[in-house]
Order: C-alpha cells, then structure tokens, then sequence
C-alpha cells in the first residue's frame, strides 16, 4: 500500500484513523468522553504547570494505547478471520493493556486533586461545574447520535458551555482545549453510520 505523501496527507490520514476508531470502538468513545471530563475536572483545581503536564501525558497514553489496541485488533482479525485461541490472547493481552494504562491514569488524577485539594477555588469549581456538565453531555450526544438534529443540538449546547465558562471566568486555556476537542468529535464523528466492528470488544 503506497504511503501518502506530505505531512497533511498523513496528518489526514491520521485523523482519519481516530475518527474509525471513535465510529466502530465502544471503548474508543468511552475514552474520548473521559478525556473531556479530565479537562474539565483539572481546569477548576488549579493544577501546576508539573501537574498539568503529568496529566496530559496521562491522557495522551490512554487514548495511544486505546488506537494501538484498535489496530491490533484490525490485524488480527485480518490474518484470523475465524475464531483461534491465539488471536484471542493476543486481543486480551491488548485490551489488558488499555486497562493497566487507564488506572493508572485514574490513579495519577486522584493524585494530583487529593495534593491541590486545599487550593480549590470555590467560584472556579462553581464555573468548572457549570459549563463542564452541559458540555459533557453535547459530547455524549454528539459520540452516540448519528441523527443530524440531535447533533446540531449537541453542537450547540457544547458551544453555549463554552461561551458560559469563558464569559464566567473559566481557565481559557482549558477552554480552548475543549473547544478544540469538540470541534474535532464533530467532525471526526460525522462519517454517517457506524460501521460495523469485528473485535469482541467493540
């Protein structure tokens, strides 16, 4: 298969296999959506710029390992095409990756709330609270929903959260982030109908 050429090329090809991914995976979509509330969650504790950097690593590893796994899957459901003992194990073991990644992300999150936890902000967290569960839920919608209205009412929630948190003294940079990764469900999620999964996780 020839490769593409140029850094957009791949750039959009890259792209291109997360939104598959989101699409066909369960667990993709659950770990996309976990990414929203993670932001959300550390841009009302005030993390530091250490703190914030774990984190993102963290979250960066989760959703790696998630893709890593889905290819995984892709291969060995092309040379196996029928049920093997092997082609099992070696999906499990995968998967079990996920899982080790996960809690120890979860675990890292604990972490760094319970060390911040005296430096809450209550107006913050008031703000965070306020934006952060209306954009949850557009995400949600915007992840299971293949209707082009209840997406546009998604689209629509998640960006009037944003303007609230922005106006309401949100952490910007946070917010941008959202933003951004809202942009990028929309469009990465907007392919039609979900393909149908092959992996016995999906």
């Amino acid at each position: 298969m020839k490769r593409p050429s140029g850094w957009w090329a791949a750039f959009s090809v890259a792209l291109e296999g997360i939104g598959s991914a989101l699409q066909e995976q369960r667990h993709m979509r659950i770990h996309w959506l976990c990414t929203s509330a993670v932001l959300i969650v550390a841009s009302g504790a005030g993390l530091s710029p250490s703190a914030q950097a774990l984190l993102a690593l963290c979250v960066a590893a989760v959703l790696g390992a998630e893709l890593f796994n889905t290819a995984l899957e892709a291969v060995v459901d092309l040379a196996t095409p029928a049920l093997h003992p092997l082609a099992k194990k070696a999906k499990d073991a995968a998967a079990g990756g996920v899982l080790v990644f996960s809690v120890g992300s979860f675990a890292v999150l604990v972490i760094l709330l319970r060390a911040h936890w005296s430096r809450l902000d209550p107006v913050l967290v008031r703000t965070t609270t306020q934006f952060g569960l209306p954009f949850l839920l557009a995400q949600a919608l915007l992840l299971r929903s293949g209707r082009p209205g209840l997406r546009g009412l998604a689209a629509l929630v998640g960006a009037a959260a944003l303007v609230w948190g922005w106006n309401g003294g949100g952490d910007r940079l946070y917010l941008a982030l959202l933003g951004l990764l809202g942009l990028l469900t929309l469009r990465l999620t907007s392919g039609g109908a979900r393909a149908p999964a092959h992996s016995h996780r999906s």
